[in-house]
């Protein structure tokens, strides 16, 4: 995981990235799992498929539901599929297979017509979640300082969500919902690594994403009036996004590093394209302490499916077609010291400024604070933002049994509307402190088994809202706020924790964990959203809480 001014070699992210890699199997031995507990169960293997040629596989699966833990308040179903087959040869280099699968449903029917009190007491619908990616990877050492790693991927996902809602009446039904996306990209991408000197190595790659999307978006612009729907957003077709990046890695001496780069990427559905420089220096003033400092311009594409809103305002057809990357600033600087062999400490403070950012022309609205499934908006490239606070993080490594680390964040968010007022942002929360530990213990006659206890707690700032309109919220009968005051209240402080504790029996060819593992423990979250009861011609604010428990049972052979 990287946040703040990352490198070079990844670009279409503004505030952090998560580059992810799948190991290789067991190529010696082979080795089994198998979980089942309250969420569901899990299955996984890996071993070799040729000792002598070092060839391995591994995979995973994982079938949940939440219904059983939560008590069916949630109920949701899904299942996932992940492997890799890993195949190295002599003088043609690495090859690997590799995919992933996700399957999620989710189902709701509409309450017996007794106990309506809600605008969704009286709704169905359906949300069907596909994701499949698979690819070829290769990787070839031309000598020992150079070697060149390819991929081919696609990637295939679908989404299909709708809603029917009963008349209070109950004299129709009527569809208020029905969300559409299909898309394919195929991904193939390649870079060159290679190490010129001991104090030299460099990082050149291109990347071309090809894809293909079908997508159609219908809500209803009102649904506790039951207003039928009305199309936001259609799109069908073909386009490409092209990238390349080169980065090198420069030792200036033996105690000062620097790392410098560009990045760019080419957009061709509405042909926009921007170059990206980056750029760290890192001085290891003591043996144990480093000060760094870093910058980057990052930029970012917004959702497929927000290119193709459309609108006539003033007789005039307008859309997001040409909406531009919407970019950033950033500036860290970080301070770490291996305080002793199992202690650590981080501290770094950081700046950002985005500008370029999408907003609704007179209005508070930004994508900065979007957390709607779908946007029905005519945006304009003229808003902006800044970020800044400091991170800390203390932590003491595995040392006899025990852990933690405890990090702290202070920091501000602000943003600039459509209406070119100055707000803070959603996520405008203030603080947020974590403190995680944990210890294990050696039991039993020959110390052959683990007792093991784990724990997180967090405090952090309340959430930001906007205040309701209570006179539009009242004549919609759903949810509407005063947008003028966007962000302006602020939900009291959160505290909450989650516990596991875990025991692991261990045998020559077996072993036996048994595990009990409880979130939310404090039973409030810190998140709130609000409901408008139609029997009652009321607005009550309902906190986003409750534990999720689950109990597992797993065994390793």
């Amino acid at each position: 995981f990287y946040n703040g001014a990352f490198s070079a070699e990844y670009n279409n992210a503004m505030s952090g990235v998560f580059d992810t890699y799948m190991r290789n199997g067991n190529n010696q031995n082979h080795e089994h799992t198998f979980q089942i507990g309250l969420l569901g169960f899990d299955l996984a293997s890996e071993g070799p498929i040729s000792k002598k040629s070092g060839s391995s596989y591994i995979f995973n699966y994982r079938f949940s539901t939440t219904s059983l833990a939560t008590g069916n308040d949630i109920n949701m179903k899904y299942q996932d599929l992940s492997f890799k087959l890993n195949f190295p040869t002599k003088k043609l280099g690495t090859f690997s297979i590799w995919g992933l699968g996700l399957f999620d449903r989710n189902k709701a029917k509409e309450e017996d017509r007794d106990k309506w009190e809600t605008q969704a007491d009286r709704q169905s619908g359906e949300n069907n979640f596909e994701k499949v990616a698979g690819g070829l990877t290769h990787k070839y050492m031309f000598n020992p300082s150079t070697y060149l790693r390819s991929s081919l991927a696609a990637t295939y996902s679908h989404d299909r969500t709708y809603a029917n809602q009963l008349t209070l009446d109950e004299t129709s039904v009527i569809p208020v919902g029905d969300i559409q996306n299909s898309k394919w990209d195929i991904v193939f991408n390649t870079y060159l690594n290679k190490k010129f000197s001991s104090r030299h190595v460099n990082r050149t790659g291109i990347s071309v994403t090809g894809l293909r999307y079908d997508l159609d978006y219908k809500v209803s612009p009102d649904f506790g009036l039951d207003k039928p729907m009305q199309r936001i957003s259609k799109g069908d077709g073909n386009s490409s996004v092209l990238s390349a990046f080169s980065t090198s890695v420069i030792d200036f001496a033996p105690n000062l590093t620097a790392s410098v780069g560009l990045t760019t990427q080419y957009f061709a559905l509405n042909e926009n394209w921007i170059i990206e420089p980056r750029a760290a220096l890192k001085w290891k003033f003591k043996t144990q302490q480093s000060l760094a400092i870093a910058y980057g311009l990052h930029s970012r594409r917004e959702r497929l499916d927000y290119y193709f809103v459309e609108q006539t305002i003033n007789g005039n057809t307008e859309s997001n077609r040409y909406l531009d990357y919407s970019k950033a600033h950033h500036f860290g600087l970080s301070y770490d010291w291996n305080v002793t062999p199992i202690h650590h400490l981080k501290i770094e403070p950081y700046y950002q400024y985005l500008f370029n950012i999408p907003v609704e022309n007179g209005t508070s609205f930004s994508v900065i604070n979007q957390q709607e499934f779908y946007l029905d908006r005519i945006l304009e490239n003229k808003g902006a933002g800044k970020n800044y606070g400091i991170d800390i993080t203390f932590e003491q490594y595995m040392n006899k049994g025990f852990y933690y680390m405890l990090t702290g964040s202070l920091f501000k968010s602000k943003y600039r509307g459509g209406d070119d007022i100055w707000r803070n942002t959603r996520y405008d929360r203030g603080f947020t402190f974590n403190f995680v530990a944990g210890k294990e213990w050696m039991v039993g006659s020959q110390k052959q088994s683990m007792l093991g206890v784990n724990a997180r707690l967090f405090f952090q700032g309340g959430d930001r809202y906007t205040p309701l309109d209570e006179q539009k919220t009242n004549q919609s009968h759903g949810i509407e706020f005063d947008e003028t005051k966007a962000f302006s209240k602020k939900f009291r402080p959160a505290l909450n924790g989650d516990i596991s504790i875990n025991y692991k029996i261990n045998k020559k060819k077996i072993s036996h964990e048994f595990s009990i593992k409880l979130l939310n423990v404090g039973f409030y979250t810190g998140t709130h959203f609000y409901r408008y009861y139609e029997n009652t011609n009321t607005i009550k604010k309902e906190n986003g809480s409750g534990m999720i428990p689950n109990i597992s049972y797993k065994i390793y052979f």
